[in-house]
């Protein structure tokens, strides 16, 4: 009877140690694993000769989100090489810009943003998501003969991210994407991105 007993009390200290282990596999690390979409790109830009643009798709479902690219301007009779990122569609997607004097290319710059940074629909009064018809520029270069001078907001920042507005499947999605320039080599690198999976709802900058 007492081994009855024994037994009966090992088999519910063991069911109940499992059940307890279920429950454990349920935890908050878990759910955020699921909830953003997260991709290492680790490209490298040479922001004195860059002409080759550089297409991302998000969330690999075939149509490209932003393209960062490059043009050559004159202004005040010197020639600048922008770097910018646009929209592929330019009435959908979105970039977070710094509400100012609209940039010779029709742009404005693109904000640096600090990590944990909520990327969300409102801001505050000096930033704001980009028009469709405005591009985005990160930096300028311009190079003479004799001197070179660069430009632009991005200018020697190391590990800042870019906020984006994007739709999947017609619905707002938000997400980041992170880049640091290096001033002594003129290289611009693009590290990797994140995005929320679920529609409408905001991410931190850096979060993963």
């Amino acid at each position: 009877m007492l081994r009855h007993g024994l037994y009966i009390l090992f088999l519910s200290i063991f069911l109940l140690s499992c059940k307890e282990n279920d429950t454990i596999v349920d935890t908050e690390d878990t759910l955020l694993s699921t909830k953003f979409n997260y991709r290492t790109l680790n490209l490298t830009v040479d922001s004195l000769q860059y002409n080759n643009p550089i297409q991302l798709d998000l969330n690999n479902d075939g149509v490209i989100d932003y393209v960062l690219s490059s043009v050559l301007i004159e202004n005040d009779d010197l020639p600048y090489l922008y770097l910018y990122i646009n929209r592929k569609t330019p009435n959908l997607n979105r970039i977070i810009v710094r509400q100012g004097e609209e940039l010779p290319l029709n742009g404005l710059w693109a904000v640096p943003l600090d990590k944990d940074f909520l990327i969300q629909q409102n801001h505050s009064a000096s930033l704001t998501w980009s028009a469709s018809e405005i591009k985005t520029a990160l930096l300028n270069v311009s190079e003479t003969a004799t001197t070179r001078t660069f430009g632009g907001e991005w200018l020697g920042k190391k590990d800042k991210y870019l906020g984006l507005q994007f739709l999947i499947d017609g619905k707002t999605h938000y997400g980041w994407l992170r880049i640091s320039h290096n001033l002594n080599e003129a290289k611009l690198a693009i590290k990797d991105y994140a995005y929320n999976r679920n529609p409408g709802q905001p991410i931190k900058a850096g979060q993963m």
